[in-house]
């Protein structure tokens, strides 16, 4: 993939700009889909069979995406139409039977098709799909849960990792604890973090977890975590001056709860040790990288229904990187202090950057203004404030173009427009506007703006 980007003149910053605000998107899908088609209907049927069908028409527009308003930009505009069809099978024990466990079979297709200006190699047109979305098994054998097959499998916040996968996980639960354990494996033909392995090496990596949770404390929670990456697919055509292994464990822990009666608050903090290969070279070097996330929220008992919450994140840099994700322009001498991570974490609608090399203060508010009108009720407004500097001004971020010596990487403000027109029908609009600071030179430092509108239905 940035093989072939170089050879269009497609600047690295932009294809990683256009990877970012995708996995934004597919996140906003889980978000919206999981909590409703994996809830278990109360019914008195022994099999029950739940379907329906979600579809998302989103239309996106980036103007000066490279930082460069003298250069055409590589993504303008584009229009996508996902859909995802779901069906939930349930078995249930019989009524007068002395266990109420359930076993339940999940499914669901992704469909996207996608039109693009300009175009690019491809033309204007992509379909992706239908394809395996979610496929799994859940058998309830109270205090134990088992899940296998494919869906979504992560540790603690879901920074470390939170991706799909075909693995297997099993909880124990008890009143005062959990533990879970979990194997997985990237799918088959999902794209690899690092772009710069030869012919865009599909992702081959195994990951195991085992995370324990403490539930004693009325309203609180403890939790730790532990996680390893396991990198074992080959680049094709071998290198044999050169290797992309990166192979990591993290170590994380946090806390969750309430402080007060309308205060949650969520603090997270994860070491990732390991070893990654060094740029243009078979040599390795070890990592000893570190991050947190730290946010609270507090829903104010007022008119409008305000909730205002703020974020400090950060992930570790190294001074000798210039690209977080890749072997290429990667580490090239002593430890790897990079945070590289296979989880989630959003950053913003127009810069959108990953937490390696970065310090991230986010602060917002959200409110329903129009609460007083019953077709408006839940018309919800919300403005974000995001601040950004490097941890090594020396070391590059997400956004390439940012190649100077300066923490300063820029700032930027969001704003969300959110409106459940029917039980059916939703429309929302997002806004972002990235200024950038002085890690940017003076022929990449012009605002990054970014707009999309979008109409779900379900049925």
């Amino acid at each position: 993939m940035l093989g072939l980007a170089m050879l269009l003149g497609i600047p690295p910053a932009a294809l990683a700009q256009t990877s970012a605000t995708e996995r934004r998107h597919e996140e906003q899908v889980r978000a919206a889909l999981d909590p409703a088609e994996l809830a278990i209907l109360k019914k008195e049927r022994r099999l029950v069979t739940d379907y329906g069908i979600w579809i998302n028409h989103l239309f996106s527009d980036f103007k000066d995406d490279d930082n460069d308003a003298g250069r055409k930009d590589v993504t303008n505009a584009t229009y996508a139409i996902d859909t995802r069809g779901w069906a939930r099978f349930t078995l249930r024990p019989p009524l007068d039977g002395p266990s109420q466990r359930e076993h339940s079979l999940y499914l669901r297709l992704k469909d996207k098709s996608t039109w693009r200006d300009p175009s690019d190699a491809n033309g204007n047109f992509d379909h992706n799909g239908p394809h395996v979305d979610y496929l799994f098994l859940a058998a309830d054998w109270r205090p134990l849960l088992l899940q296998v097959g494919r869906r979504l499998y992560g540790v603690g916040q879901g920074l470390a990792y939170s991706d799909l996968g075909d693995g297997i996980e099993l909880l124990a639960t008890s009143s005062l604890a959990s533990l879970m354990g979990l194997v997985a494996r990237s799918l088959p033909h999902q794209d690899n973090l690092d772009l710069s392995v030869p012919n865009g090496k599909r992702s081959g990596r195994m990951f195991y977890g085992l995370e324990g949770r403490y539930l004693g404390i009325r309203d609180h929670g403890l939790y730790s975590f532990l996680l390893f990456e396991q990198d074992d697919a080959d680049e094709d055509p071998l290198e044999a001056d050169r290797d992309y292994k990166y192979t990591a464990q993290y170590y994380g822990g946090g806390v969750e709860g309430k402080a007060l009666a309308n205060l949650r608050y969520v603090t997270e903090v994860v070491f990732e040790t390991g070893h990654s290969s060094r740029s243009a070279s078979t040599d390795h070097s070890e990592i000893r990288a570190w991050a947190m996330d730290a946010s609270v929220t507090y829903d104010a008992q007022l008119p409008l229904q305000p909730t205002v919450y703020g974020e400090y994140a950060f992930g570790s840099g190294d001074a000798d990187r210039t690209n977080v994700t890749d072997t290429t322009s990667g580490n090239t001498s002593g430890r790897d202090a990079n945070f590289l991570y296979f989880g989630y974490l959003p950053t913003g609608y127009a810069l959108s950057p990953r937490l390696s090399n970065l310090r991230m203060l986010k602060g917002g508010v959200a409110l329903k203004p129009l609460e007083w009108l019953p077709w408006c009720k839940e018309f919800t407004l919300s403005a974000d404030l995001y601040w950004f500097w490097k941890d090594e001004p020396l070391g590059g971020v997400f956004d390439t173009d940012a190649t100077e010596a300066n923490r300063e990487i820029g700032s930027e403000w969001d704003v969300t427009l959110t409106w459940p027109l029917l039980s059916d029908l939703r429309a929302a609009l997002e806004y972002g506007r990235f200024s950038p600071g002085a890690a940017y030179p003076t022929a990449t430092n012009d605002d990054t703006r970014y707009l999309s509108v979008s109409v779900t239905t379900t049925f």
